[in-house]
């Protein structure tokens, strides 16, 4: 994993927010599932406000506020902070301090969300586990019934699977914006390592229990994915887990190796498409009919 993308001190309640974003993109309603950390997210945005509203009292000056007094006393409570915000009006040190203490207090009021978030630990897996169960197993069962030769839109239009491609796409990037949300979650620590060295591991190994079968997988854009989703029998794994497992032990390809079995795919993905477009063709419909026909779909 590439650590250096872990979140500064100061940066703590902006990562969570992220992740909190990402949860409810991917549907998990976060106000119910981390009530405390919306709790205290709240609470600093609530100081934020507090904070601004008192530089603004203060900055109408003394006159302003005697005269507001002089018209409405009000209570006690409102009648000294009124005299204090005044009185502040003209001291420096007293706004500096002002400043630090709101500032102080925002940042308490993050790190409490933040540390929040850090106790669930394991927990989070509960959270996406629906989630994630739902993508791969639409994954599994919309890619494994795509015709061979089918690599891209236009020869899923061909075989008149567009709109399961299309879906196909979308299901794909969900399942890559889970594991950057579980890798994001290693490297900054919301999820326990126990002091391992994380760039050992990747992204990779917390979701295939097949590393191996994974890794060694190819093919071009999201057949990849697809592939390596039904062929790396994808679950939610602890580090624990990827240890037992060894997928940390498991020995890359050479990189020409690599590429060579990358082409290898690729010449069979070409080959099966070449069969895919000359079945087509041979049913007498021409490729131009066949975008046309695409195109249209795509304005429908």
């Amino acid at each position: 994993m590439d650590t250096r993308s872990r979140a500064r001190e100061d940066e703590k309640s902006i990562v969570l927010t992220d992740w909190i974003e990402s949860l409810d993109t991917l549907g998990i309603n976060t106000e119910k599932v981390l009530k405390e950390e919306h709790a205290s997210l709240k609470h600093q945005q609530t100081i934020h406000a507090h904070y601004t509203r008192f530089r603004s009292d203060h900055s109408r000056g003394v006159n302003a506020s005697a005269s507001r007094l002089a018209d409405a006393p009000n209570d006690y409570d409102t009648f000294a902070s009124t005299l204090a915000t005044a009185a502040a009006a003209t001291d420096q040190s007293v706004l500096d301090r002002a400043q630090q203490i709101a500032a102080l207090a925002g940042e308490f009021a993050s790190q409490k969300a933040f540390s929040h978030f850090r106790r669930r630990g394991e927990g989070l897996y509960d959270i996406i586990r629906g989630v994630f169960e739902e993508t791969r197993d639409s994954i599994i069962r919309d890619g494994g019934n795509l015709p061979d030769g089918v690599v891209d839109l236009d020869s899923a239009a061909r075989a008149g699977v567009e709109s399961e491609w299309l879906r196909l796409e979308a299901l794909t990037e969900r399942w890559s914006d889970i594991l950057h949300l579980i890798e994001s979650w290693y490297i900054n620590g919301a999820l326990p390592a126990d002091d391992r060295d994380l760039e050992r591991y990747n992204v990779w190994m917390f979701v295939f229990e097949n590393y191996s079968e994974a890794v060694n997988t190819y093919g071009a854009g999201i057949l990849s994915t697809i592939r390596q989703v039904i062929n790396g029998d994808a679950k939610l794994l602890t580090i624990d887990q990827v240890d037992a497992l060894g997928s940390n032990t498991v020995k890359k390809r050479d990189p020409n190796e690599q590429r060579a079995a990358n082409h290898r795919q690729q010449q069979a993905d070409d080959e099966a498409n070449a069969i895919l477009r000359a079945e087509w063709e041979a049913n007498g419909v021409s490729e131009r009919l066949g975008k046309r026909a695409l195109k249209r779909g795509s304005n429908a």
